[in-house]
């Protein structure tokens, strides 16, 4: 039923919270890629997808400052890393 919501609804980023809240962690992926792809400038929405690839991100970022081996490389690599591997792994979730 609420995912009747979020087809009546796109838009409203509440729907598509509740209906990720309401799902396991994996099909919350699934959810909040959808969602992102829906309302993509919704803070909310982001916020509630990082913690679930958060641990892929940062293993990512680590391998990517190792690879690079500079002392500067984890910071400068970590907000780039993070949102690629957000992005990459939203996307994948939803096919």
């Amino acid at each position: 039923m609420i995912r009747d919501g979020c087809v009546a609804c796109p838009a409203n980023e509440d729907v598509w919270l509740e209906a990720a809240r309401l799902q396991t962690p994996e099909n919350a992926k699934t959810v909040l890629a959808e969602a992102v792809k829906k309302i993509p400038q919704s803070v909310k929405i982001w916020l509630q997808a990082l913690p679930l690839a958060l641990p892929l991100a940062l293993a990512l970022a680590l391998a990517l400052a190792l690879a690079l081996a500079l002392p500067l490389a984890l910071p400068l690599a970590l907000p780039l890393a993070l949102a690629l591997t957000l992005t990459l792994t939203l996307i994948l979730r939803s096919r």
